[in-house]
């Protein structure tokens, strides 16, 4: 650990956060939000994906009508109004089965600062900042372990799996990947057997390659990468899906919401400021990661849009054809 001069240490903060305002805006701002939500035009009745650019019919929007295929190219079941439940929950469905994913490799980030910074070896020997061990252990306390009912315990991934399935999101890849890397794959050689989108597979592999960095660089894609961010962009989702019949995943949005907006990013703080102290190439450096993650999710989210539009223009052209 890094000397602390409170002071100095207070100086670096403000400097970083002020130099990562700008990408951690335009995510704020990312058109990912606005397109999870299906809504009808007043005039015509039609549906149209928010904030799309592309695949739109004359009048701008998607033709989605009561009789559009679900993803097995079966007719799915009508909803509320004559529309189909399924097609109102498709932006939702491929937001969450890339985003599976980095809350999947999130816990490598977690686990690796936890491996670095606490002993779990045995013969055990004591920590040697028994205050950053504390910080990390109650940070994966809650992401390992969270309860969520009475006398329930389960990880954040666990209870994703379970939003995923709640609302007909496929969990297949993701399974595939993690059963991949239990018969003895590499994480690279896992990916190529399962079906993923490669910005979703950018994202896990540029996470990966933050393990074998220094501690506060690893630090610091955890904290600025994800806790102090993750508040911020789940608040604009839960806008849109708490709308939706989704209330495992709205539950899990509004957990990350408050802990890490409350507790993991605060903790992460003292836990990169312990790792960096006055050294200021070393603030250079955390600033460097946390702008590669903040980057990494950008491409994330424009993925996301590009495989929304083509989910979305494919029910169009099955409602077409049937219509």
């Amino acid at each position: 650990m890094s000397a602390v001069n409170g002071t100095s240490a207070s100086l670096f903060q403000e400097r970083l956060s002020k130099g990562l305002e700008p990408l951690q805006r335009a995510l704020m701002n990312h058109t990912v939000y606005r397109r999870l939500s299906l809504q009808p035009d007043a005039a015509s009745g039609r549906f149209a994906a928010h904030g799309s650019q592309s695949q739109t019919n004359q009048s701008g929007e998607y033709r989605l009508g009561t009789a559009a295929a679900n993803e097995t190219g079966q007719a799915a079941p009508q909803g509320h109004d004559g529309f189909d439940d399924q097609i109102e929950l498709l932006p939702l469905r491929t937001f969450m089965e890339s985003h599976v994913f980095a809350v999947w490799d999130f816990m490598s980030l977690v686990k690796t600062l936890q491996q670095r910074l606490t002993c779990i070896r045995t013969p055990w020997q004591p920590p040697a900042d028994p205050l950053a061990a504390r910080l990390i252990n109650e940070i994966v306390l809650c992401e390992e372990s969270d309860q969520y009912g009475e006398g329930l315990f389960a990880s954040h991934f666990e209870l994703y799996l379970i939003a995923m399935e709640e609302v007909g999101a496929n969990t297949r890849p993701i399974r595939t990947f993690l059963s991949a890397l239990r018969a003895g794959s590499s994480i690279s050689a896992a990916m190529a057997r399962t079906q993923i989108q490669p910005a979703t597979k950018s994202f896990a592999l540029n996470t990966m390659s933050t393990l074998s960095r220094e501690t506060h660089e690893v630090a610091a894609s955890f904290l600025l990468g994800r806790e102090s961010v993750i508040p911020l962009m789940f608040e604009q989702v839960l806008k849109v899906t708490s709308k939706l019949h989704a209330p495992t995943f709205n539950w899990y949005l509004q957990r990350h919401i408050e802990v890490d907006g409350e507790e993991h990013g605060p903790a992460g703080w003292k836990l990169l400021t312990r790792l960096c102290g006055d050294d200021q190439q070393r603030w250079a450096e955390a600033e460097a990661a946390a702008k590669r993650a903040l980057y990494s999710r950008r491409a994330l989210w424009d993925g996301v849009c590009e495989v929304l539009d083509a989910r979305v223009q494919a029910a169009s052209i099955v409602t077409a054809a049937v219509g």
